[in-house]
């Protein structure tokens, strides 16, 4: 399949913001890697989902529970019917069919080869009743502020940006990698006073720009 790019340039200004005197402005770019044919729809009904701990470079573990939580919220308000497990109603049921050791080395086995054994996917896909599972990955997150005075010459201008590059993989429970996806968004808010912009909501703008394109074929 033909890799696509999708870039999508969003200016809002808020009434309130007007107000409050800022401007906040998002820029993301997503791209998919791969997709293969029917290996996965966004459309089928009741889809159950469990997205796994985020893959993170060292020097970012802080931000692999904010990466895979925020991913989550975003699929089970998507609207396209996704049942998805958090990671208690996982933990939950791992509890309840005993298979923490299979986990582990399943999990094991993707941090040291970045592949699923087609046997794992399958054994704990049916044991928990799982179709699919998403591991996202955060690649690189950089913060940074920037002062000037207003045009005016009067006001202090304070802008905060954030940028996030993140990816996400998405296997069948038949064992197959059926889908792969990466994205960065860069969020510059500027206000009057600080008010720095929070990493779920960068997150939560990167995985909203990745899940608009799980219906390309």
């Amino acid at each position: 399949m033909k890799k696509r790019l999708v870039l999508i340039q969003v200016m809002l200004l808020l009434s309130a913001g007007c107000q409050n005197n800022y401007l906040q402005q998002q820029a993301c770019t997503t791209k998919i890697n791969y997709s293969i044919k029917n290996g996965f729809s966004a459309n089928k009904p009741e889809s159950r989902i469990y997205v796994l701990p985020a893959q993170v470079n060292t020097g970012y573990e802080q931000y692999g529970k904010v990466a895979s939580g925020s991913l989550a919220k975003v699929l089970d308000g998507s609207g396209n019917g996704f049942k998805v497990l958090s990671f208690f109603d996982f933990a939950n049921k791992l509890n309840e069919t005993s298979m923490h050791q299979e986990y582990s080395e399943m999990m094991d086995f993707y941090q040291k080869y970045g592949l699923f054994k087609k046997t794992d996917l399958e054994k704990i896909g049916r044991s928990l009743g799982i179709d699919y599972f998403i591991i996202p990955s955060m690649l690189d997150i950089k913060r940074w502020n920037e002062n000037r005075v207003s045009a005016v010459g009067i006001k202090f201008i304070n802008t905060q940006k954030i940028c996030i590059v993140a990816a996400m993989e998405i296997w069948s429970a038949d064992g197959y990698n059926v889908f792969g996806l990466s994205c960065d968004v860069t969020i510059a808010d500027e206000r009057i006073k600080e008010n720095p912009i929070s990493i779920e909501q960068a997150f939560e703008q990167a995985w909203l720009a990745a899940i608009k394109q799980f219906n390309l074929e």
